[in-house]
């Protein structure tokens, strides 16, 4: 489990990763977001508290995903044995 200090930087760490695949730049970013270049720099700080509007804005903006939510728990992963 992460802290949130380290959460922030590795969501941010993540995003900034897929605008370089993309190869967005941080103003062209901002403009697909509909924010001022200066948010995009705080979110890219590692250090922004995101909405989870925002969060999801990202992902369908640059076509990804920032959580994995298929964790399994114990209860499921026994159950996927038998299935």
């Amino acid at each position: 489990m992460h802290t949130l200090v380290e959460t922030k930087k590795l969501i941010a760490d993540k995003i900034k990763h897929r605008l370089k695949e993309l190869g967005v730049n941080r103003k062209q970013f901002a403009g697909l977001m509909n924010v001022q270049p200066s948010v995009v720099t705080r979110w890219l700080s590692g250090k922004h508290n995101f909405q989870m509007f925002t969060l999801f804005e990202i992902e369908r903006i640059l076509n990804m995903e920032l959580f994995d939510f298929n964790i399994q728990t114990e209860e499921t992963k026994f159950l996927n044995e038998f299935i």
